[in-house]
């Protein structure tokens, strides 16, 4: 993206340095973003944690904070 389209479409990039900040997005199928993260050149990301991101919009239902695959689950109170 040399031209920076899809950063400024999500909004991350960097104002001053002219760069795309590292960040993640999960889209669903309707095309809304379920989940985002953006940070620094200088903080690394978690594969780990995007995959557990992506499981808990997944199974359609309200994960706490530090939720695993297998673990409880509620129903949500509005339309994820």
């Amino acid at each position: 993206d040399p031209e920076h389209k899809v950063c400024r479409l999500y909004h991350v990039l960097h104002p001053r340095e002219n760069v795309a900040l590292r960040a993640t997005f999960i889209v669903d199928p309707s095309g809304v973003i379920q989940y985002s993260m953006a940070s620094g050149m200088n903080i690394g990301r978690s594969v780990e944690e995007t995959l557990r991101a992506f499981r808990a919009v997944c199974t359609g239902k309200l994960c706490p904070a530090d939720w695993q695959p297998g673990e409880a689950t509620a129903e949500p109170t509005r339309a994820p």
